[in-house]
This record gives structure tokens, sequence and C-alpha cells, in this order.
């Protein structure tokens, strides 16, 4: 296959001149020609990735290169290139890469075609990471030695840990552990590049609180009745069961939710990666709100972390005063999200 390898130079907006590797065969035509403009006469995305000059050695995830052909008023054939990476879109122009901020309706639709290529694959790694050594653990190991490589994630720590399972059958848990990891960094790369999972049509409310007596009595006693009385379901992951990683279970709930309460009491740092992973999600313009609301004795003596200080965050100095500001928050949130 390397020799048929070709690479082709690209821009970004800071004028670097990058290197976009590809077999040239890993490539997908459209044939619906409804998508077209006008004056379209082909539209072919080829897949790769970015490389030094000549090298092979992968440097990014998956790269979309975009050609479509088209012909001008003079009738004559001219190409227009653009390149898809980190789930932004710029189009080639003298070696340089200029941002796409407004989409045309054929643009839309090139990049539906590339959210469904990185699905597929999405899903096939989804599978391996929920279902380890299964059916068999030399089986499992050469299925994510296929999906790995095709994403040119094969690094030589990758092949050892691949190579023992195969030879001894998933013995080793450590290894076992650290193909799940590798694989679901490969599959938030993936995330990182298409559109996050879409929201689920149900109203959740998502809690993120320190386990202690009071916070679990403030929980029954003031959120429960407040989140339910605006018509919410409420969930915070210790009152729940499940299966497989924790990590994988808090994600999904807050995936699914339209608000995410963090309670900053205390300063816990699983409160402050919950709400990291609802602020990641707001940047891929997923509709989830936060409320950051903290107990007005501990902000004044402890401090909330420096990066969220500035933050509109709820003050409460008791149960009542809790109710208070948190209902009216909640139910301003509602209005704007029902427009």
């Amino acid at each position: 296959m390397e020799n048929n390898l070709h690479w082709i130079s690209f821009g970004l907006e800071d004028g670097k001149v990058r290197w976009f590797c590809t077999d040239l065969s890993s490539k997908f035509k459209i044939e619906n020609e409804n998508w077209f403009n006008k004056n379209t006469k082909s539209i072919t995305i080829y897949k790769g990735f970015e490389t030094a000059e000549n090298d092979i050695k992968p440097i990014s995830e998956d790269i979309y290169r975009i050609s479509i052909n088209y012909k001008t008023s003079e009738r004559k054939l001219h190409n227009k290139i653009y390149i898809f990476v980190k789930g932004e879109l710029y189009k080639q122009e003298c070696g340089n890469g200029i941002k796409v901020i407004r989409l045309t309706k054929e643009l839309k639709q090139v990049l539906e075609v590339i959210e469904v290529i990185q699905m597929n694959k999405k899903e096939e790694l989804k599978r391996l990471i929920d279902n380890p050594l299964k059916p068999n653990a030399v089986e499992w190991a050469m299925d994510s030695e296929d999906v790995l490589s095709n994403m040119n994630l094969l690094s030589p720590e990758t092949k050892h840990c691949i190579k023992t399972i195969k030879d001894h059958g998933g013995a080793f848990k450590q290894y076992n552990d650290a193909l799940v990891a590798i694989l679901k960094r490969a599959y938030k790369s993936i995330a990182n590049v298409i559109t996050p999972p879409s929201i689920k049509p149900r109203h959740q409310v998502f809690v993120a609180m320190c386990f202690d007596d009071e916070r679990e009595r403030l929980y029954k006693d003031v959120l429960i009745p407040i989140v339910q009385a605006a018509n919410y379901s409420i969930v915070k992951v210790n009152d729940q069961e499940y299966e497989g990683s924790i990590i994988g279970k808090i994600v999904d709930d807050i995936t699914d939710s339209t608000i995410l309460i963090a309670d900053l009491t205390r300063n816990r740092g699983g409160v402050y990666y919950e709400l990291g992973i609802a602020k990641g999600l707001q940047l891929c313009n997923h509709p989830i709100r936060t409320i950051l609301t903290c107990d007005k004795a501990f902000f004044d003596d402890e401090k909330v972390h420096f990066d969220v200080q500035g933050d509109n965050i709820i003050l409460y100095t008791s149960d009542e005063d809790y109710k208070e500001k948190l209902s009216r928050r909640i139910q301003s949130y509602k209005n704007e999200m029902n427009g």
C-alpha cells in the first residue's frame, strides 16, 4: 500500500504548509446529482491523514479532502478543494486554508456523508469498547487491530499490546485494560470531529455534587422537589445501578440532559469533571445549560476554583433560599429553551 500513497499539500489559517496523505482508493464519489449546485459536475471525498512530506507516520486523526468539479459561466471546468479536519471546513486557495463560516446546501450534504462514514467507524469502536474479549480474546484483539489500523493509530506500543492479548488469550488484565483505553481514545477522536450525540427527547436534569450526608439531604429535600416541579426528571450518578465504565455512564447521562446543576460546595474534583463534560458539549453546540450553585458560607471562606469564580453562581444561605433561587433559574432556562 505504501507504493500507492500520494501526498498533497494543504493549508489552514496559520499559513503553514501541511501534507495530506492518501492512497487515492480511499475515496467516496457522490452520485446523487440532486445534491449538486447548478454548475457542479462531480463531488469526490478522499480520506487520509496529515503527515510530514513523503512520510507515512500520521500526525493527526482522519482528514477529508473534498474535490468539487464545476463549470464556470464561460463553460470551463474548474475545481474547488476543501479540507475537513477537527470539525472545521477550510477552502483551499493559493496554498492557504480559509475557514468556511456559511455552508451551502451542497457542502452540508457533503459533511453529512462524512458523518455517516465516521459513524460507521464509531459504532464499531463502541462495540469493541463495550464488549472486551468477546466473542473471544483473539478475535477481539484482531478486530481492534483492524479498526485502529484503518485509523492509522497502530503505534508500536499498541501493536505490542494487541500481540500480547493474541498470544496469551487475554490472560493479562493490564493489557486488556490498556487496549480498551486505546480504543476509547480513538472513539474520542471521532467524537471530536463529528457532531456530538443529539439530545434524547426527554426532560432530564443531571446533578453533580459531593457525596456527603448534608449534600444528600439537600438533594432529597431541595433539588428533587424543585426539578420535578418543573416537569424534569432528575439523575445523580451514585443513585443508579450500572454495568461497565462509570465514566461512560456519566458521559451518557450528561449528554441526555437539558440542564446540569453543579453544586461546588466542598470543591470536589468529580463535580468539576462533570461540569467540564457539559461545557465541552456546549462548545459542540449541544443545547445543555449549566447551573452552578454553592453554599454561601463555604464560598466566602474557602472559595471555588478560580476558573468559575466569574460565573453566575447561585449562592444560598438556607434551604428556602436555595429553592427560590434555583426554581427561578430553572424556569428562566425553560422559558428560553421553549422559545
